[in-house]
């Protein structure tokens, strides 16, 4: 909370993004799936707006397996797809492979794997 309020302060909106991945981070290890939410959207946000678009996709992560927790397939499969696309837009290959990785554990089919690459 603290880096939140100090980032908030200094107007440095990567350490707000940070900030609130991290709560959201905390909330879901500690089991608290509806109080890790708003902070990682809130996060999502603050990424998209400063285009932090690796962040982005790590934050894509958290809410692919915040809401599988939670038993929406949905928003499993939109969170996955949109994180796989930015890893490889971003030529992170690393988190590419991770996010086709857990793709597959899910059942989740990924652009790349539909064949429209």
């Amino acid at each position: 909370m603290q880096g939140l309020v100090i980032s908030r302060e200094a107007n440095f909106q990567p350490g707000v993004g940070w900030a609130q991945q991290a709560l959201g981070r905390i909330a879901g290890a500690r089991g608290l799936a509806a109080e890790a939410e708003e902070p990682f959207n809130a996060a999502r946000d603050t990424f998209t707006a400063v285009h932090s678009r690796y962040e982005l996709g790590r934050t894509y992560l958290d809410l692919a397996a915040l809401t599988r927790a939670q038993g929406n397939r949905e928003a499993v499969v939109a969170n996955l797809r949109a994180a796989h696309r930015l890893f490889r837009i971003l030529r992170v290959d690393k988190y590419v492979a991770l996010t086709a990785r857990l793709a597959r554990q899910v059942g989740v089919v990924l652009a790349e794997d539909a064949g429209s690459r």
